[in-house]
């Protein structure tokens, strides 16, 4: 796909002041509605900064939609809180020919409070759209947006989705000529520009023409593919009163640091508490272990996102005394805990859940984070805590915040550090049966599994863990792939050390094992583990492969005894596979009235040249095929 990138000079007022623009439907260049369901025909932010701590961003949008899987880039979404406030907001709805048909009326704007049941907050949202349905057809929306706060620069990120092309979009960013900002480019074909004139600065980045694309399966990650700037200041302030630097991840730390302090007091029969619990505690893991159990058995997570409060922290006294709190009030809260019994630890702000959004830089500090959790280093080693679950176990992260960038906040300021990563030899599944299968094909199978970290975790983020045994046994329904079965038995047991895991005992009957014609049964020995993954083919890759799972590793032995009077028919292929993206071996062997099947895979993640896709598609679907193999018991 070939990117065409403009770079807009500078003009004092853009098109935000321009009259009289056509927007028929025929003025759109041929090239711009391949692939597309919307164009959006111009988006323009001019974005004035007063001073560190107010500003003023005015947004023109206009965006001609083709079809009606095009119809949510017709609808106007501004997301605010507290310390911003929305104001004239103008809309026309245009014909396919470029003709007004309707304007935007104030009882046609929305404003609804985004926060639900489990969350305290003033986030809201403006929405504004048209209903219509003759395609093709345009929008125009004008709004102006003023900032009481600037921790949070607007980002130029033209391009956000799938099928959408962009005839226009521009950023202009004015700042007093003493205002200094820091930038992050990327995909741009030229950088930004740069101007001076009188007490001013004037910077502006662009995009023009270019065409909508359909993601391909299992590439990179989205930000890596499309235009877009990051901007962050020198200096800011928040809410009038909380001032700070971001000139390096230290100074950005050493604002959260001031940002809560003096919020760690608990009261005096919490610390007798805390001192009792932990009397006999061996080493100052074993204390960490309680007073994590402590906090989970004392809170339960709620957001908080009042005005400051979606980066200032609950005081812990307030959380012992309500007994909940948001990711921030929580891992404060285990700090202060933690400080009563003399275990020094560090708030931590991380981007948790899938990685995506504007990734954390090294050289480009940024305050872009959604979670926080807490880091203990004890001695000859580091403990993470995740302070917003009830079940998770001490040390335990799971794949929400391992192996990417956390910023602490020491003593000295911030500290940009990595995460945890969980290997292949971490995620294991081991699994053992006995299968026991009559003459008409009935069977009965005990089955021993056992599921560690990730593999663990999983688990447990689907709520089978922590289940009561009728939603585990609803669970197994659903997930075994065996056509019709029963549980005569299930039993759990759970390890909650820092790399956890559980144990699965389980033990079940089968109707039918396989299809029985004759004499003959057939049937798949892997009854248990098939793996099979979306697979496309595309005549020419454009993009690197990244997987979307961890590294991880499944073990099957299973034992079926067969009758007496049947015998294994042929021969039951030996398979051996090994691939940049992993290893497989299957086999099938006979020791008397016993076949004994073993299944090994080995998946690594990670990030491969395009030029390898057509052996990604070799190896997962030869691993689909070969789970998939069946063997023939003959009765003599």
């Amino acid at each position: 796909m070939k990117k065409i990138l403009w770079l807009l000079l500078f003009v004092p007022t853009l098109l935000l002041g321009q009259k009289n623009i056509d927007y028929s439907f025929l003025l759109i260049p041929a090239k711009l509605t391949e692939n597309a369901n919307a164009i959006v025909r111009l988006d323009e932010g001019v974005f004035t900064i007063q001073n560190i701590g107010k500003a003023t961003l005015k947004k023109k949008y206009v965006c001609t939609v083709l079809n009606q899987e095009g119809d949510d880039n017709a609808e106007l979404r501004i997301p605010y809180y507290s310390l911003m406030t929305i104001s004239n907001i103008s809309g026309k709805l245009y014909d396919r020919m470029g003709k007004v048909v309707d304007k935007l009326k104030k009882t046609e704007i929305t404003d609804v409070n985004t926060s639900n049941y489990a969350e305290i907050g003033d986030a809201r949202i403006k929405v504004a759209k048209f209903n219509y349905n003759t395609y093709p057809y345009t929008v125009e929306f004008e709004y102006e947006m003023n900032y009481e706060s600037l921790l949070f620069y607007p980002s130029f990120f033209p391009c956000q989705s799938t099928h959408i092309s962009i005839e226009k979009a521009s950023l202009q960013m004015i700042t007093p000529k003493n205002h200094q900002v820091y930038y992050q480019e990327r995909n741009l074909l030229n950088k930004g520009e740069i101007k001076e004139e009188k007490d001013k600065k004037f910077y502006t980045w662009g995009v023009d023409n270019y065409p909508a694309f359909k993601r391909e399966k299992y590439s990179i990650d989205w930000m890596e593919q499309v235009p877009w700037v990051m901007i962050s200041p020198k200096e800011f302030e928040v809410d009038n009163k909380h001032k700070g630097k971001m000139d390096s991840w230290e100074s950005l730390g050493m604002f959260f640091k001031e940002l809560n302090k003096n919020r760690q007091d608990v009261p005096e029969s919490t610390k007798a508490k805390l001192q009792q619990i932990t009397a006999n505690a061996k080493d100052d893991y074993e204390k960490t272990r309680i007073i994590y159990n402590y906090m989970q058995s004392k809170t339960r997570y709620i957001s908080i996102q009042l005005g400051v409060g979606g980066w200032q922290t609950m005081p812990a006294n307030l959380v012992d005394t309500k007994g909940y709190g948001d990711c921030k009030a929580l891992s404060n809260y285990t700090k202060s805990l933690l400080d009563v019994v003399g275990i020094k630890s560090h708030y931590a702000l991380i981007n948790a859940g899938p990685e995506g959004g504007f990734p954390v830089s090294a050289n480009f500090p940024s305050p872009r984070f959604n979670h926080a959790i807490l880091c203990v280093p004890i001695q000859k080693d580091t403990i993470w805590l995740e302070c917003t679950s009830q079940q998770q176990s001490t040390g335990f992260l799971g794949d929400f915040t391992d192996d990417r960038y956390a910023l602490l906040i020491t003593d000295n300021g911030g500290k940009l550090v990595r995460t945890p990563k969980y290997t292949m030899q971490d995620n294991q599944q081991v699994r053992k049966a006995e299968v026991l299968i009559k003459e008409t094909g009935e069977s009965k199978a005990i089955i021993k599994t056992k599921y560690s970290n990730l593999e663990y975790g999983e688990l447990m983020n689907r709520g089978y863990i922590t289940g009561s045994q009728e939603e585990q046994k609803k669970y197994l329904y659903e997930a075994m792939n065996i056509a019709k079965f029963d549980i005569i038995s299930l039993n759990l047991k759970e390890d909650k050390s820092r790399k956890p895991s559980l144990e699965e005992n389980l033990e079940i009957k089968i109707d039918q094992i396989g299809a029985k014609n004759g004499k003959r049964i057939f049937f798949t020995p892997n009854l248990f583990n098939k793996f099979s993954i979306p697979l496309i083919d595309y005549k020419e890759r454009k993009t690197d492969i990244e997987l979307p799972f961890r590294d991880f590793e499944h073990n099957d032995e299973l034992r079926f005894t067969i009758p007496a009077n049947f015998q294994l028919e042929g021969n039951f292929e030996s398979v051996n596979l090994t691939s940049s993206f992993g290893a497989y071996s299957i086999s099938l062997t006979k020791e008397n009235n016993v076949l004994v099947y073993k299944r090994k895979l080995q998946v690594k993640s990670g990030r491969y040249p395009k030029e390898k896709y057509q052996e990604f598609l070799d190896f997962f679907r030869k691993v689909d095929k070969y789970d998939k193999m069946k063997a023939v018991l003959v009765s003599q």
